[in-house]
C-alpha cells in the first residue's frame, strides 16, 4: 500500500510540473533574417556606402579593401592618402575574411569561398564560387546592437545571417539587457 501511495504522490508531483512546461511563452522581440547559402544574387558591385562595422584591411597598390563585417568589402582609392575616396562597395553577405593574391580577392560568403577578379577596377567580376569550404556554427554569438529584450538565437545552419526583424517569438532563449 505504501508503494502505491508513494507512486501516486510522485505522479501527481511530476504532472504538476510537466503542465507548466507544456505552455508556450510568446514575447515580442527580434529574430534573425537569413539568406540561403545557395543564393548568390546578393554578391554584386554597388555604389559606395557609409562605413558601419569595419573589419580587416588589405592594401593592393593604390587601393584599400576594407571588410564590412558580414556585409562585404569597401574599395578605397588611396592614390592620395590625404584624401582617400570610397569608390565602390562589393556586397558579399556573411563576409568576414579576405585576402588578395595576384589581383584575385578571396572572400568567405557564409560557407562558400568567392573569388573576385579586381585586376580591372572598372570591371570587377566574380570568377568562381568554391562551395561548402566552411562549416557554419550551430549557434553564433550574434547579438542585436543597441537593443534590450528578447531575440531568437542565430543558428548559421539556417543560412547567412543578414540582419534582424521584429517578430512574435515563441519560447525565446536569448536576451540582452
Amino acid at each position: 500500500m505504501k508503494s502505491y501511495l508513494l507512486l501516486i504522490i510522485v505522479l501527481i508531483f511530476t504532472f504538476s510540473f510537466t503542465s507548466c512546461r507544456d505552455k508556450d511563452i510568446e514575447e515580442m522581440g527580434l529574430r534573425p533574417v537569413f539568406i540561403s547559402y545557395d543564393d548568390f544574387s546578393h554578391i554584386e558591385s554597388l555604389p559606395p556606402r557609409e562605413f558601419e562595422n569595419l573589419g580587416k584591411i588589405v592594401a593592393l597598390g593604390d587601393f584599400l579593401f576594407i571588410n564590412e563585417k558580414r556585409k562585404g568589402v569597401h574599395l578605397i582609392d588611396n592614390r592620395n592618402p590625404l584624401d582617400p575616396q570610397n569608390i565602390r562597395f562589393f556586397s558579399i553577405p556573411g563576409n568576414q575574411e579576405l585576402i588578395i593574391i595576384d589581383q584575385i580577392l578571396y572572400a568567405d560568403n557564409g560557407r562558400h569561398l568567392i573569388l573576385i577578379d579586381f585586376s580591372d577596377i572598372e570591371n570587377i567580376t566574380v570568377v568562381d564560387h568554391l562551395r561548402d569550404v566552411y562549416v557554419p556554427d550551430e549557434i553564433s554569438d550574434f547579438y542585436p546592437e543597441n537593443y534590450s529584450g528578447w531575440f531568437a538565437c542565430v543558428n548559421e545552419r539556417n543560412g547567412i545571417f543578414n540582419g534582424w526583424e521584429e517578430a512574435l517569438l515563441t519560447n525565446p532563449k536569448c536576451r540582452t539587457n
